[in-house]
């Protein structure tokens, strides 16, 4: 068949036309082929009710031999075609807002999901419970196969009669005491730092990033799986410890269940054939960001299709050797060590532990339904002064931490018991060093100092100890180490100043105070040099021949009579302002009020 109207749209050719060039000797066969060729033709005409489909008919009736009759029950059995108007392809083009049954923030709202059997509900930072057919229009249910929760009834309905009685110092505190019970850890406050960094996993969806949580055992029995299993029992929606996970359970398990991934043997990873580890390691490189996802080619019936699997949950990677860059650059890490014979801790039993840990997850789960606009608030305000020297991935990492810090900070200091201007004076001293937030505290000791009362605050710089050694760049290493690592602020001395003047303060004045000592064994006690040593060799700061050094050089000091060692205080005083008062003037008519 030749012609121009084999090269138009179906529907547009002209029947006439077309027809005009049909051979009468057809078979059977190919006046049926003319006719499918023609039927979109005559089918417009059909609905659009042209005159034109008349005449149409009668030549199809002659030339294709099928009954008019059969023609028009053919065309009116089809379906009308669809009008599309460009509303309607916007209408499509709207994305529609996807929500996660683990967890999820949607608009304002903390949403957290609770399977009954086969049946889903969420409980809102709203105060409500909505079951999954009632969630807001336009919001769609990414579930699949949702069916771990850990939200007791008894916490729900508490939680939603506004029963529980929850403030975020309270809760870390609890948690803090709950992971010093049965570890002894290398550091003192380890055990708050897995306290904060549990609280925040639930509601880890509000952060843009969520650092991973690396344990590191150098040597066996260092208790890295009895952190594990603590973390298993109070961590949002937590799995159990799992070993040489496969790349499919790395990103279906957050597709699924979301919540917390305990990953252990972490190192074997790198056992794998390459394609394997380039996997695994894929998923986890994608999963400490809110969006993260990976796709993959899988078989739906006849057709292969892609799928799209979110990524984005907290992991805790335990293992005995360091782990690849990436990961790294992507984790808190914590270096355990071996307990003394002589440190004794409570027995640890999961059985025994089970009511009390599912009442320190149903206050999580308050605490975070409860403070989600608090939390979402300063997270997004992002002003983290403590942060200033850290680069950008790093600042991603400790933000959610410090959010819940700042939180913790400002609880506290609003729940004081004094009413505004109560003294005096207010003094504080060698307290800031030890503070998350000493801008907040500072703040309020303004606030309960009356105008023209003073406000003294005296802090160490750690940054400012020296010891005289021969081994400097050694004493330099150590002590940027200890002034770091040992206090939350160990910078605090010399911020005092700044700290000061962004306030509402008149008369600022500034007296440095150097404290030094010829005597080693005092420094060394006083100091606890032996701890921080320890815990700077432990961190790879320096070598044990390097240590061995410094230490030999401080005892030929000390015997030759010269030992010195010196570090400086910072004392800052000032006045808040006298606010401004009435007067009332002299003159009797008028009574006039001014201020000053």
């Amino acid at each position: 068949m030749m012609g121009t109207e084999h090269e138009k749209e179906p529907a547009q050719i002209d029947p006439l036309t077309y027809l005009a060039e049909v051979n009468g000797d057809c078979s059977p066969s190919d006046l049926f082929e003319h006719y499918q060729v023609l039927r979109p033709a005559l089918y417009r005409l059909y609905h659009e009710g042209s005159p034109a489909f008349d005449v149409a008919l009668r030549e199809v009736t002659k030339r294709l031999k099928i009954k008019a009759l059969t023609v028009e029950r053919d065309l009116a059995s089809l379906t009308p075609p669809p009008t599309t108007t460009a509303d309607d392809l916007l209408n499509v083009m709207t994305p529609g807002v996807c929500l996660h049954p683990t967890q999820d923030y949607l608009e304002g709202t903390l949403y957290l999901g609770v399977p009954v059997g086969d049946k889903l509900f969420f409980v809102t930072s709203a105060h409500k419970a909505i079951a999954a057919q009632d969630l807001p229009q336009g919001v769609k249910l990414d579930n699949r196969g949702f069916d771990r929760g850990n939200f007791s009834k008894d916490g729900i309905q508490a939680y939603l009669a506004g029963q529980m009685n929850i403030n975020t110092p309270g809760i870390i505190k609890m948690l803090e005491a709950y992971f010093a019970r049965f570890v002894i850890y290398p550091g003192k406050d380890l055990p708050l730092l897995l306290a904060m960094w549990t609280l925040g996993t639930y509601l880890y969806c509000c952060f843009e990033y969520y650092p991973y949580l690396v344990l590191r055992s150098p040597q066996k029995r260092c208790g890295k799986p009895r952190v594990e299993d603590l973390l298993s029992l109070v961590a949002f929606n937590a799995s159990h410890r799992e070993t040489r996970p496969t790349e499919a359970s790395l990103f279906r398990g957050p597709s699924k269940n979301g919540g917390t991934l305990i990953l252990d043997e972490i190192e074997m990873l790198g056992h794998q054939d390459q394609d394997t580890y380039g996997g695994l390691l894929s998923v986890l490189n994608a999963g400490f960001q809110r969006g993260g996802e990976v796709t993959r080619i899988e078989k739906r019936g006849e057709k292969f299709v892609e799928v799209k699997y979110p990524t984005y949950a907290p992991r805790v990677l335990a293992g005995i050797k360091k782990m690849a860059d990436t990961l790294e650059d992507r984790a808190i890490t914590i270096t355990m060590q071996r307990k003394r014979k002589d440190h004794q801790t409570e027995r640890f039993s999961p059985r025994r532990l089970r009511a009390e840990t599912q009442a320190l997850k149903d206050r999580c789960y308050g605490w975070a339904l409860t403070y989600t606009a608090e939390v979402v608030s300063i997270y997004e305000d992002g002003t983290f002064p403590e942060l200033a020297a850290l680069d950008d991935r790093a600042k991603d990492l400790w933000e959610p931490l410090m959010t819940l810090a700042y939180l913790a900070d400002q609880e506290q200091l609003n729940a004081g018991p004094f009413p505004t201007g109560a003294f005096t004076a207010c003094r504080s001293e060698r307290l800031f060093q030890h503070l998350i937030n000493p801008a907040a505290a500072l703040a309020e000791m303004i606030r309960v100092t009356r105008p023209g009362g003073w406000v003294v605050v005296l802090d160490t710089d750690w940054g400012t100890r020296s010891i005289d050694t021969e081994e400097i760049d050694i004493e330099r290493r150590l002590a940027r180490f200890e002034t770091e690592h040992m206090n939350h602020n160990g910078y605090a001395g010399r911020q005092l100043y700044r700290l000061f003047r962004r306030q509402q303060l008149v008369d600022v004045v500034l007296e440095m105070r150097p404290v030094h000592s010829p005597s080693y064994p005092f420094v060394r006690q006083g100091m606890q040099m032996e701890d921080w040593e320890a815990k700077a060799l432990a961190a790879g700061v320096v070598t044990a021949e390097e240590l061995h050094r410094w230490r030999r050089s401080l005892e030929q000091a000390d015997a030759e009579g010269v030992f010195f060692a010196v570090v400086e205080g910072n004392q800052v005083g000032a006045s808040p302002k006298v606010l401004a008062e009435p007067r009332i003037s002299s003159q009797r008519e008028p009574v006039g009020i001014t201020t000053r």
